[in-house]
C-alpha cells in the first residue's frame, strides 16, 4: 500500500515517497528523490515573484511521470511546461500572474527516482505581492467501518458550489499515519471538502476509489482544526451479476452487491421465491430442471441504486460427460459436533426419498447408532444424538438417496470430530446499554464469528460451545434495518452507518462461563 507523508515548507522543499519492495541486491531504496541543498531557484516562499522559470536540482537522476497530469498550479492563471535535463527539473511558467496573489505548485507523483520508482508529493509556493497567504485548515480522515486513521489519503478543497469532484481541486493535501491532513497557504473563502484514495494519481475521484465527505461547506477565515472527521467508505457501484450451473439442476447467482431480489426466471419459467436458498445477501441458489437445450437464459429482476433493474444472463451447459453426479454441499461450518447439533446439506437435485437401511451412522468407524433426519426439496437435515468418543462417520451407500432428476447410483461419505465439551466455554453478552437497532459483530481471529441483532435478542444473549481464545466486539447502528452495516453513498449524499466501539475484548476459557457488558466508548472521532 502506498504511504505518503505530506511535508509543507516555508523555505525548503520537503518530500514524501511511496514505499515499494525491492527484489534483491541489498537494502531497498525507499527514500524519494531529494533536492540538493540550495538547489531550488528562485527560493521556495519567495515574495514579489516575477520569474518565468523555476529549477530544482536533485541529488540523483530522476524521471518525470506524466507531468501534464501530476503537476498543477493554484490559481490556474499560468500554464506549466516541465522539462528534465540530467538531474535538473525546469518548470516554465507561461502566462500572466495576478498582482498580490499567492501561488502554490503541487507535484503529486510527478518526480520519481530511476531505481526503485519512489515518487513524491512536493509543493512550491510563491507570492507576487508582499506576503504569502498563511491560513491553514487541518482535519482527519478515518476508515468508516474500522474507525482507524487512514494514511496516504488524498484530500481536496473545491470552490463553493463546485460539486465537480471529477475535476482537480483548488488545494491539495494528503494524510499522515494519524490520518491528519493540513492545507497551508490558503486564501480566505468557503470551500467543499472531499477526501478519496487517489490510486492513479490523477487528483480526480474515480467511482472505484473510496471517498469521504462532510455535509456542509467549510469557511476558512482563521487557522483552524476541524473536529468533524471525514469517514472514508466504498462508494456503491452498479450491481454486476453472474450465474453458474451445477449438474443436474442447480443454479447459483452471485453479485458484486447485496441483491434486492424481486423475481427470477429460467427460460420464462418463474422460480418461487420461497424455494431460493440464500448463502449471503449477495449470493443465492435455486433448482430448475432443464430440457435438452444446451443454452438457457436466466432473468434476474432486482432493485439497484433505488431503481428496478433486469439482467439477462446467458448460460451454456457443459458438454455431457459420463459419471456426472449431483453435488453435495455442507451448510454446517462447525469444526466439531455435539449431541443436539445438526448436519445440514444441500444437493444439486431434489430429494424424493431416503432408504435409511442404506445409511450408516457410525461412532469410531464401527458402532452404529440411530439418527433423526428431515428433508425438503434439495435440503437434508440430520439431528445428532448418542455421540461419544472422538469422531463419527456418515455413510450414504448406493441408492440410499433417490433424486427427482438423477436416476443413477449415488453415494457419499463424511467424517466429523465429536466436540470435547470440557474444552469449550460460554459467553453471556449483555446488550442493554446498546441502541435497540444495533447490530453486534462478535470477532475471533480477525473474522466475524457470529452476528447479534439487538432488536431480536433483547437485553442479553448467551453464546455456548465456544472455542477458547480472544473474542472482540464491534457494533453499528442499523439505520435502514437490513441487518448489515451499510456503506455511504456520495451520489445520494448519504453517510455510512455509525459504528460503535468497545474498550476491549474478552478471553474465553475452557469449561468457564464469562459475562461481558457491551458499553460503547465515547467516540473520539465525533
Amino acid at each position: 500500500m502506498r504511504q505518503f507523508l505530506l511535508l509543507i515548507f516555508t523555505s525548503l522543499l520537503l518530500f514524501s515517497c511511496a514505499q515499494l519492495e525491492g527484489i534483491e541486491g541489498g537494502p531497498v531504496d525507499s527514500t524519494p528523490p531529494r533536492v540538493e541543498k540550495n538547489g531550488v531557484s528562485p527560493k521556495n516562499g519567495s515574495t514579489h515573484f516575477s520569474s518565468k522559470k523555476i529549477q530544482f536540482k536533485f541529488e540523483e537522476f530522476v524521471r518525470l511521470n506524466n507531468p501534464s497530469q501530476t503537476i498543477s498550479i493554484v490559481p490556474e492563471d499560468v500554464k506549466i511546461e516541465a522539462t528534465l535535463k540530467g538531474k535538473t527539473l525546469s518548470l516554465e511558467l507561461n502566462g500572466q500572474f495576478k498582482e498580490n496573489t499567492t501561488y502554490v505548485i503541487t507535484m503529486n507523483g510527478a518526480v520519481r527516482d530511476i531505481t526503485e520508482a519512489n515518487d513524491s508529493l512536493m509543493q512550491y509556493v510563491f507570492s507576487t505581492g508582499d506576503y504569502l497567504d498563511s491560513l491553514t485548515y487541518t482535519g482527519f480522515v478515518i476508515d468508516a467501518k474500522k474507525e482507524t486513521p487512514v494514511n496516504g489519503c488524498f484530500v481536496g478543497l473545491y470552490p463553493e458550489g463546485d460539486s465537480a469532484i471529477y475535476k482537480k481541486p483548488t488545494y491539495y493535501a494528503t494524510t499522515d499515519e494519524q490520518g491528519q491532513f493540513t492545507f497551508r497557504y490558503l486564501t480566505p473563502g468557503t470551500f467543499t471538502l472531499y477526501a478519496f484514495e487517489d490510486g492513479n494519481k490523477d487528483s480526480k475521484w474515480q467511482k472505484t476509489e473510496r471517498i469521504a465527505f462532510i455535509d456542509s461547506k467549510i469557511t476558512v477565515d482563521t487557522n483552524q482544526t476541524d473536529t468533524l472527521h471525514l469517514r472514508l467508505f466504498q462508494q456503491p457501484i452498479p450491481t454486476k451479476l453472474s450465474v453458474k450451473y451445477t449438474f443436474p439442476a442447480k443454479f447459483t447467482v452471485a453479485s458484486s452487491n447485496a441483491i434486492n431480489l424481486q423475481s427470477i426466471e429460467v427460460d420464462k419459467q418463474n422460480i418461487p421465491l420461497n424455494s431460493i436458498h440464500w448463502y449471503a445477501d449477495d449470493s443465492l441458489s435455486f433448482m430448475s430442471y432443464l430440457t435438452t437445450e444446451n443454452q438457457y437464459q436466466v432473468v434476474v429482476n432486482y432493485v439497484d441504486l433505488d431503481s428496478l433493474k433486469s439482467d439477462t444472463l446467458n448460460i451454456r451447459l457443459p458438454s455431457k460427460r459420463k459419471n456426472l453426479k449431483p453435488a453435495v454441499e455442507s451448510l454446517s461450518e462447525q469444526k466439531s459436533y455435539d449431541n443436539g447439533d445438526s448436519l445440514l446439506y444441500v444437493f444439486s437435485d431434489n430429494i424424493i426419498s431416503i432408504d435409511t437401511s442404506k445409511v450408516e451412522f457410525l461412532i469410531n468407524d464401527s458402532i452404529k447408532i440411530p439418527f433423526e433426519y428431515y428433508f425438503e426439496n434439495q435440503y437434508l437435515k440430520i439431528k445428532l444424538s448418542n455421540l461419544k468418543g472422538k469422531r463419527f462417520n456418515l455413510n450414504f451407500l448406493e441408492d440410499a438417496l433417490q433424486f427427482e432428476y438423477f436416476k443413477e447410483a449415488f453415494s457419499f461419505t463424511r467424517q466429523y470430530e465429536i466436540t470435547d465439551i470440557t474444552a469449550l466455554g460460554s459467553l453471556i453478552v449483555k446488550l442493554d446499554k446498546l441502541p435497540k437497532n444495533a447490530i453486534v459483530e462478535v470477532i475471533k481471529s480477525d473474522k466475524v464469528f457470529t452476528i447479534i441483532n439487538c432488536s431480536k435478542e433483547g437485553a442479553k444473549m448467551t453464546l455456548e460451545k465456544l472455542e477458547p481464545g480472544s473474542y472482540s466486539f464491534v457494533a453499528y447502528i442499523d439505520e435502514n434495518n437490513d441487518g448489515y452495516w451499510t456503506t455511504g453513498d456520495f451520489l445520494f449524499r448519504k453517510q455510512p452507518e455509525k459504528v460503535l466501539r468497545f474498550s476491549s475484548g474478552v478471553q474465553v476459557r475452557s469449561n468457564w462461563e464469562i459475562e461481558v457488558e457491551l458499553e460503547p466508548l465515547v467516540n473520539e472521532y465525533e
